[in-house]
């Protein structure tokens, strides 16, 4: 029997306890029924599911390292995630310490076929939290039209009255000193300290720094322009500087951001994160150097390699051209994973997938609920008209309370269910969705996509490239450690590592007949892939 965590969470204050019960009642039936044995319950209450401060949720992750567990049940995905970025992320980190999301009602197995089946579904759970979202934003705009506050923090040296902002008698003044004294030249670190010694406090007790001290010149508030997004309000908040001091501010920032900024532009390195030297397990990170003509070229360096002057280590490990290798990383999982035979597998499952989700009983559940609790509601009422007894009318509101939250929460089901049904493709459609996953193996952003999807790690030699893909069968790394007592990574002889198979680069001319001689090229050992 192995061990499981369960993980719960619901997403309002306004829900009741009853939710949480019901999930971990459902999650509870599904460990019985697999032979799991639940070691402990990880429940955040009133958090939401698209965003990182859950404290249960960072705690469950962080304990997946003690190996005290293999499983975390949740009612459905989105209890997990809403996000599918972050989702990815964290699921990432539970595979490296060998934990795997199961969900009780979305049952998508353990096929090649399921890691799309669960984006598909997850992306119809993001859909309707950001339509959700939509219509919260229509009401942040419109109170930014008005020029009331839309949340979030106060700017420093303002108060909120009446979902106004309107000058703090306390820290106004302070405030005002940042802008006077940053326009007539003096350095924000002197500022920092003039204002510490000066008494002066954020509302939270704590001294002001120099990134706070950025965030208040950068502010068009101060100057009394209501910004929120693309919207500005002339005379929206009480002035604390003029147009000018502030302008001069600006002018003053630019000059300084040109003069320290980074002159070079910005590379997105795709393998970032995934990509291991094989021979001393350290990372491979983004590095670039200039040519004698003026081009700039960009690299995957061993970490060991590039740090050796200061901590005095080194590793034979050469660096890699940037392009061929995201190119060829890229071009190996088209080649493994999304052959045409493969795609229609996938594509039945899902196909068979949305049947079992999506039938005609689905909706008329829900309507039987709702039903169900108007009754009640009929009933509580009655029972309130009739009775005179304080204790009794107590017990009877606050049920007529939790049926209206239930009643909340399962229309906001209801209209999950019927947004997510409207979507569903065809077959066709979906084939042919799944058919622009083979995309340019040129593109940055289509290389990207497929290498956070499919890619777990990838462990470059100077001879050899092992790729170990997020798919059953692949090898899951759980840590450098343990890949140091690993033969696989020092053999090539065979045509599959565990299930995914290990390509070798070799500089033999007989291999290499035909390639581009500009660049160094990988040559793919035969291997065959079940589905």
């Amino acid at each position: 029997m192995e061990n499981a965590v369960i993980y719960a969470r619901y997403s309002s204050d306004k829900q009741t306890e009853q939710s949480i019960e019901g999930q971990l009642r459902i999650c509870t039936a599904y460990a019985e029924q697999n032979n799991f044995n639940v070691v402990h319950h990880y429940i955040d209450r009133a958090m939401s599911g698209t965003n990182d401060r859950r404290p249960e949720f960072q705690q469950m992750i962080s304990d997946s390292s003690g190996k005290q567990f293999r499983y975390i049940i949740v009612y459905k995905f989105d209890r997990f995630a809403r996000n599918m970025y972050d989702s990815a992320i964290y699921e990432h980190k539970l595979e490296q310490n060998g934990v795997k999301v199961l969900s009780a009602t979305e049952q998508v197995g353990d096929g090649n076929e399921s890691l799309i089946i669960k984006a598909v579904l997850r992306a119809m759970a993001e859909m309707y939290s950001r339509q959700l979202s939509d219509n919260v934003k229509r009401g942040m705009k419109e109170s930014a039209l008005k020029a009331n506050s839309t949340g979030g923090t106060i700017p420093f040296g303002y108060r909120l009255e009446d979902k106004k902002l309107m000058l703090d008698d306390r820290t106004a003044p302070f405030a005002k000193y940042i802008f006077e004294e940053y326009a007539a030249g003096k350095a924000k670190m002197d500022i920092v300290r003039d204002l510490k010694d000066k008494g002066c406090r954020k509302n939270n007790g704590k001294v002001l720094t120099i990134q706070n001290i950025t965030y208040i010149l950068s502010n068009i508030k101060y100057t009394g322009v209501f910004k929120f997004k693309d919207i500005e309000v002339e005379d929206g908040c009480p002035a604390l500087v003029d147009k000018e001091i502030f302008d001069r501010c600006q002018e003053r920032a630019e000059r300084e951001k040109r003069r320290f900024g980074k002159s070079m532009q910005e590379v997105d390195y795709l393998l970032v994160g995934k990509l291991y030297c094989g021979y001393c397990k350290k990372p491979m990170i983004g590095d670039s150097g200039t040519s004698r003509n003026g081009d700039k070229h960009h690299y995957y360096t061993c970490y060991t390699r590039k740090s050796r002057r200061r901590t005095g280590e080194t590793c034979k490990k050469k660096s890699e051209q940037k392009e061929f290798l995201e190119w060829y990383v890229v071009q190996q999982v088209k080649e493994y994973i999304l052959d045409n035979r493969r795609i229609e597998i996938i594509t039945d499952a899902i196909v068979k997938k949305f049947k079992e989700l999506f039938d005609s009983s689905g909706e008329e559940a829900f309507l039987r609920r709702l039903r169900s609790i108007d009754r009640e509601v009929d009933e509580a009422v009655d029972a309130l008209l009739k009775t005179k007894n304080p204790a009794a009318l107590d017990k009877i509101n606050a049920r007529l309370e939790d049926l209206q939250i239930e009643r909340n929460s399962v229309e906001a089901e209801l209209s999950k269910f019927r947004i997510t049904k409207d979507v569903i493709p065809d077959r066709e459609d979906l084939l042919e969705w799944l058919k622009s996953f083979q995309g340019d193996a040129l593109d940055p952003e289509y290389q990207k996509k497929m290498i956070d999807t499919f890619i777990n790690a990838i462990y470059l030699y100077d001879d050899k490239v092992v790729i170990c893909f997020n798919l059953k069968g692949g090898k899951q790394v759980s840590g450098i450690e343990e890949l140091e007592h690993s033969e696989e990574l020092d053999e090539c002889s065979s045509s599959l590592l565990n299930g995914s198979p290990c390509w070798t680069r070799t500089n033999d001319p007989a291999v290499n007949s035909g390639c581009d001689a500009n660049i160094k090229q990988y040559h793919s050992i035969s291997y065959s892939v079940e589905p």
